[in-house]
């Protein structure tokens, strides 16, 4: 089977699946959602060992597609959902792909399946490879259930139990206040259901619970009209905004094509091992970003982060114009002395690029949709990111084709700078904020500081409220 029609089908397979993952992380809750994340595998491994035929093959490559593009969303949203606040930031960084933890743990599963297929034929490393989805889903059996989903349900005792284990099997006296502030949110939804539809400012009519549509109009038309409220609407567009500019930076696209590139510039070292120090240079990069989120927050990271990448970009465009002919770039900068400049400023680049421009996305991903359309937001906008992702790599060499090497950098730099300003005027400060105080914002629009409160201040607030598990 070519390699290249695999990756291709692997690539379109993953929006679909993000989208199914959307669908189902609400009905299902996150823990089954992430259960369930494994079976396309499990079941992808085992179709690719009993292949007899290459349209066997591809079966297996649009399963395991679907697979990739399920795992976003239930990972991302079940992490934001069980962390406080203050650690949120750090910990959805730690769950994202662009994660030095989960990079790790990617380049360990390259080299084990590349060993595999070394030491055994494919048909074992197969089947091999299927054990460890099956591991996944025991491990995963033993985490709780978010306690958000839980109380949405009425299930309030389970949800007590899950967040006393999730704050380390402490009793309940230990989490009351923040058991609290979890059941005014779903009190409120609960009163809604009951209550009046409209409220004088009409926005009532819009917090219902995902089961109260359901019930009303089908749980996918349901879902859609959720998605489609200003509350879902206004973050969605901020991270699919973040999504394309995280691509149009141009680390996405020359991704495939970085040894090709790093020969065409002529560096003192060779091609192979600067992906290898650019590897090594982005996982310091995400390990600041993991302290960087909880030290200055997420927008001055990823204003600082794009602004510097850009201009490493821009000045990489403008060595390239000024040193590089384009015989140089034709015969792979062989015409002209070897500089440590250009590699000086691609580990700028690719560490800018993995301190914030990369990650920022996902974190914030996990945290700005509101309760009743988080599971379709998130799978939605995982999508998205998927398809610009595929755009953005497609179009590179056909990019460098038309504008040369110096006009494609240009291109990336300029258009880095773009969405620096569109994060300045868009994005507001997420770090240490409730997804009560987040989702509140976003219902009032997208300009502005969202507020930052203590859980105490809230149910001291309310204190008057009287809650009860029936």
């Amino acid at each position: 089977m070519p390699s290249g029609v695999a990756g291709s089908i692997m690539f379109i397979c993953q929006p679909v699946g993000s989208v199914l993952s959307g669908i189902v992380l609400e009905q299902l809750g996150r823990k089954k959602s992430m259960i369930l994340v494994n079976f396309p595998h499990v079941i992808g491994w085992f179709i690719y060992y009993f292949a007899s035929s290459v349209p066997m093959l591809y079966l297996s490559a649009v399963i395991m597609g679907l697979g990739v593009g399920f795992m976003e969303a239930p990972i991302i949203t079940y992490v934001g959902e069980i962390s406080q606040p203050q650690l949120r930031g750090i910990l959805t960084s730690y769950s994202g792909k662009w994660c030095p933890v989960a990079g790790m743990f990617v380049q360990l599963g390259f080299f084990l399946e590349f060993l595999l297929g070394t030491v055994s034929n494919w048909r074992t490393a197969a089947a091999i490879s299927a054990a460890v989805p099956i591991a996944t889903v025991i491990a995963i059996t033993q985490v709780p259930e978010t306690p958000i989903w839980l109380l949405s349900r009425g299930r309030f005792e389970e949800a007590e139990k899950s967040l006393c284990w999730l704050r380390g099997w402490v009793s309940p006296a230990a989490v009351s206040r923040e058991f609290n502030e979890l059941v005014l949110y779903t009190e409120k939804m609960k009163r809604l259901k009951h209550g009046p539809p409209k409220s004088a400012e009409g926005d009532d009519a819009e917090r219902v619970s995902p089961s109260d549509v359901a019930c009303r109009e089908g749980v996918c038309v349901g879902k859609i009209r959720q998605l489609l409220k200003p509350q879902t609407l206004r973050p969605l567009s901020l991270v699919l905004m973040f999504f394309f500019f995280q691509h149009a930076s141009g680390f996405t696209a020359m991704r495939p094509y970085l040894v090709q590139v790093f020969d065409e510039f002529g560096l003192p070292l060779d091609a192979h091992w600067v992906t290898v120090l650019t590897g090594v240079v982005g996982l310091v990069g995400n390990i600041v970003c993991m302290v960087g989120v909880s030290w200055c927050g997420k927008r001055p990271l990823s204003l600082v982060s794009m602004a510097v990448a850009s201009m490493a970009s821009l000045l990489l465009g403008a060595y390239a114009f000024a040193v590089l002919s384009p015989g140089d770039v034709a015969t792979g900068g062989t015409r002209h002395t070897a500089s440590w400049t250009p590699l000086t400023l691609f580990v700028v680049y690719a560490f800018m690029q993995n301190t914030g421009v990369q990650p920022i996305p996902w974190m914030i991903l996990s945290e700005v949709f509101p309760f009743r359309s988080r599971g379709l937001a998130s799978g939605t906008a995982a999508a998205g990111s998927y398809i610009l992702a595929f755009l953005a790599s497609k179009t590179f060499l056909s990019l460098k084709s038309a504008l040369g090497l110096h006009g494609v950098f240009w291109l990336y730099g300029s258009l880095g700078f773009v969405g620096f300003f569109a994060i300045y005027w868009t994005f507001s400060e997420t770090e240490g904020r409730s997804l009560e105080d987040i989702e509140e914002f976003y219902k009032k629009g997208i300009r502005g500081k969202i507020p930052k409160k203590e859980i105490s201040e809230r149910v001291a607030k309310e204190s008057s409220t009287k809650f009860s598990p029936s």
